[in-house]
């Protein structure tokens, strides 16, 4: 028998985080267990030998969850092979307005059977438990697979009271943010003189079957900004390995929420800017309302100027504090997976 955990890994190397994070906790806590990988996007007949399917990560809470995300989870209704939660996210819309989601009566209904099946629905954020709650859902706050490096689990922060030697910039998803990222950028490399500067593009620069022309060219905008002020470009897609180096870094700023999470993880100090719903959720989850650096908001270049002289004189207090939130956390995460491991096929 086999536990099949869905990802939904296309290009964005965070998606990729997001499922090397969620094999290596049920590699660390059910090493006896075959997980095996499949793509949560195809609407495929899962094998005689499956004990039960894993919907894992990513921003899949929507308003048709089950019948677009996870078409997958159909095969597992029609054959009633338990199906369960892990790390499930509200996609951020209506923008800034999670009180205004709304989810489809099928989606909704799978998830409620899947609860009272036995199987845990672990969401990632205080934001999606609070919409799940809205559909009498009942959730288990997990947190992101993403906060949880393995390695790193007990372990405190080393806060440097230095600037840092170096320093990640993450790009925005967004179109629209591509020239306030630059201004982020100038003010990156003014307060940074001596800094070693990368720009990282979570989802590439160029124009594939995955980035239209439109895309690509608020990217190569920003990537030839990033090389005029002295940044390195780095396009870090489809692979996850090209993030490897975020291991050596010192400090990431940006706008990719699982950057920021991986940071986080390995207790290195990190500040995002939220575009939308997703990286409010992460923000006010593990750093509470108040640190929400909202994408496009007023002087945002200013605010985060500020945000990093407090961070750096007062010895980040925000991965501190997050730090402890993903401590508390990591039981929770811990016995949703060792739950789903019970799972198996009504006889």
């Amino acid at each position: 028998m086999a536990i099949y955990l869905t990802h939904g890994a296309k290009k964005n190397v965070g998606d990729y985080l997001i499922h090397s994070r969620a094999r290596k906790l049920w590699a660390h806590l059910r090493p006896d267990l075959d997980v095996v990988s499949v793509p949560r996007w195809e609407k495929i007949e899962l094998p005689q030998d499956a004990q039960a399917l894993i919907l894992c990560g990513g921003p899949g809470f929507t308003s048709r969850m089950i019948e677009t995300v996870f078409p997958i989870a159909q095969s597992a209704l029609e054959r009633d092979i338990p199906f369960s939660g892990l790390a499930l996210g509200w996609q951020g819309l209506p923008a800034k307005s999670p009180d205004g989601f709304s989810m489809t009566a099928r989606s909704a209904g799978a998830l409620r059977r899947a609860v009272e099946a036995g199987g845990p629905i672990s969401v990632r954020d205080d934001v999606t438990q609070r919409i799940a709650n809205q559909f009498g859902i009942e959730t288990i706050r997990t947190g992101c697979t993403a906060w949880y490096s393995v390695p790193h689990l007990g372990q405190a922060p080393a806060i440097s009271e230095q600037d840092p030697k170096s320093l990640v910039f993450t790009t925005p998803a967004q179109m629209g943010n591509a020239r306030e990222a630059v201004e982020v950028m100038r003010m990156l490399r003014r307060r940074f003189p001596n800094t070693r500067l990368i720009a990282s593009f979570h989802r590439g620069i160029d124009r594939d079957a995955l980035t239209t022309a439109k895309q690509s060219r608020a990217f190569r905008m920003q990537a030839k900004a990033a090389g005029r002020l002295g940044f390195e470009v780095l396009d870090v897609s489809y692979d996850l390995a090209k993030i490897g180096f975020y291991r050596e870094i010192e400090l990431h700023v940006g706008y990719r929420v699982h950057a920021h999470l991986d940071f986080v993880s390995r207790r290195t100090p990190s500040v995002l800017i939220s575009e939308d719903g997703r990286g409010y959720g992460q923000t006010a989850t593990l750093h509470g309302e108040e640190a929400v650096l909202w994408a496009g908001g007023t002087h945002l270049v200013d605010k985060l100027d500020r945000r990093l002289s407090e961070e750096i004189a007062e010895g980040w207090p925000s991965l501190l504090g997050a730090v402890e939130i993903i401590e508390r956390s990591y039981p929770l995460m811990q016995d949703v997976i060792l739950r789903q491991a019970q799972l198996s096929p009504l006889p």
